[in-house]
């Protein structure tokens, strides 16, 4: 129950903080955009986020696995070393590929009036990578105080500096603001890590390591990310950016979600990956998170009725121009619950299963592509779109749940 002690501290504060914050942001986005913005705003963000998994070569990844066994061993100089390689390594590239995102979103995303917009996200990806990169630095040293509050410091930046733009800009000042944010704090960042420009000479030597290493974790959360967000982009191309909005606001939970167990899973993979790395004990971590998710489970089924007799008095009165999502929210839901318990791929993370990540990920995705394909020919609407998801998310599940357990019971 060590992992429950350590919830009422300062870093965990920072973390609710940062969370709610994240839900708020998306809330005043969803509130003063239109329907068709909110739904531009989704798209940009998903495909900065792919884009991300793309060229990030799972250095975070690497990072954090790499790090905690230089920690075991008191080696500070190679993980300062290694992360001056992996900075050096994407801002040399950063360019590289912000070019090849431009080129990609511009030949083969060609939507309506995005042109313009989307040619920052190359930009943002880039900057998201390094904060990835930075904020992992203190998660290896278990210095969750620092990890919550530049977490906190982003969604704040991003959301001050939204409210002063989107007045004059609408949603370019907003997608800005998120660019900005990711500058700003990137700085502080490096300096307060102490980071050093390595050599350039030394670059293909970095970049040969780095795919060689990063590889099977990158294909795997590419698979991953590929399965959450390309319902967004099939919708916007099938149904159109307003159909688009619509889904992305019943998605606003999943958005809290992801925020929340993305901060929190940082805290217990840290806790989790020390007990296996020097105990060796998957037993113990697998009763930790059976004790979670009994939580989880609880806390779900109260915010679900509540959501339920709710909705229409608060949620859609204020937000009236969704008023349209409404069953679509209530059907979502469950998609979230699946998401918010699976963390049992801590395990595949800790024993190395790159593979195993990558093929279940495949799985889903193939899923997904084949139950797109049917509701084109069918012409199936948008709640159509839900249930899909909802079913992606147990699927996904499910499969890692089973993985999970063969490692703890066999060891492979």
């Amino acid at each position: 129950m060590t992992i429950f002690r350590t919830m009422f501290s300062t870093y965990t504060i920072l973390m609710i903080i940062g969370s709610a914050l994240a839900l708020g942001k998306f809330i005043v986005f969803a509130k003063l955009l239109s329907v068709n913005d909110f739904g531009l705003y989704s798209i940009f963000i998903s495909l900065g986020t792919f884009a991300v998994f793309l060229f990030s070569f799972g250095s975070d990844i690497i990072f954090f696995n790499t790090g905690n066994k230089h920690l075991a061993r008191n080696n500070d100089r190679k993980i300062s070393t290694l992360y001056s390689k992996l900075l050096t390594f994407h801002i040399v590239w950063g360019c590289v590929y912000s070019a090849i995102v431009y080129l990609l979103i511009h030949l083969f995303f060609p939507l309506v009036n995005m042109q313009e917009q989307f040619s920052l996200i190359g930009l943002f990806s880039l900057n998201l990578i390094l904060f990835n990169i930075g904020t992992t630095y203190f998660r290896i040293y278990e210095n969750f105080v620092a990890f919550g509050a530049y977490i906190f410091l982003k969604g704040f930046v991003s959301l001050l500096v939204a409210l002063i733009l989107i007045d004059l800009y609408g949603v370019k000042g907003v997608i800005s603001a998120e660019i900005i944010s990711l500058i700003v704090i990137n700085y502080f960042l490096v300096k307060r890590t102490g980071f050093s420009f390595l050599p350039v000479k030394n670059i293909n030597r970095y970049t040969r390591a780095y795919l060689k290493s990063g590889a099977p974790f990158a294909f795997g959360y590419l698979m991953q990310n590929l399965s959450l967000n390309i319902d967004r982009w099939i919708i916007s191309v099938y149904l159109g950016m307003r159909s688009v909005g619509l889904y992305s606001f019943s998605l606003i939970y999943l958005q809290a979600a992801a925020s929340l167990m993305n901060i929190y899973s940082q805290v217990i993979n840290a806790k989790f990956l020390k007990t296996i790395h020097k105990e060796k004990s998957y037993t113990t971590v697998m009763k930790e998170i059976r004790i979670i998710n009994t939580y989880i489970s609880i806390g779900f089924l109260l915010f679900y009725l509540v959501n339920y007799f709710m909705m229409d008095m608060v949620i859609l009165k204020i937000f009236d121009q969704y008023i349209a999502a409404r069953e679509l929210i209530l059907i979502v839901l469950f998609g979230v619950y699946f998401y918010l318990i699976n963390i049992y791929e801590i395990i595949l993370i800790a024993s190395n299963k790159g593979t195993k990540i990558s093929k279940i990920n495949l799985q889903v995705l193939t899923f997904l592509i084949l139950m797109y394909v049917i509701a084109w020919y069918m012409e199936y609407g948008l709640l159509f779109f839900g249930f899909i998801f909802v079913l992606s998310r147990a699927m996904n599940f499910i499969l890692i749940f089973f993985e999970a357990k063969k490692i703890v019971k066999y060891g492979y």
